[in-house]
């Protein structure tokens, strides 16, 4: 008998994130973090494949009022010299934060404000 647990995979597929502007916010993602661009129509969907896990950005036109929150973590090769240069480019960077397991870790701002992490393991 299959049970919940046997048919699901303990790792996440994709990581939908809603936008008013696709086309402002899709460079962002594609350009200046490099992430490839698996598909998508330019206007209003696109999906990052990050070797396994996917990015899905989302057009919709719905104003939200909802707080913006970090909603995913991309691992950093060099936290210092990705500080750098994303605070260099204008990107808004929040501080470079060190956890007691040694994980640094500092949060950047797409274009529309949504928030995700960027963290180097020790």
């Amino acid at each position: 008998m299959q049970t919940v647990q046997s048919v699901i995979e303990n790792r996440i597929a994709e990581i939908c994130i809603e936008v008013r502007d696709y086309p402002k916010v899709e460079p962002f993602y594609k350009d200046f973090l490099g992430l490839p661009l698996a598909w998508g129509n330019g206007k209003c969907i696109g999906f990052f494949d990050m070797q396994g896990t996917g990015i899905l950005l989302v057009q919709n036109d719905r104003s939200s009022s909802k707080p913006k929150e970090c909603n995913f973590a991309i691992l950093a090769k060099n936290i210092d010299a990705a500080y750098e240069i994303m605070s260099d480019a204008g990107v808004a960077v929040s501080e470079i934060v060190t956890h007691g397991n040694g994980q640094r870790q500092f949060d950047i701002a797409d274009p529309e404000g949504n928030i995700l992490s960027l963290i180097q393991y020790k």
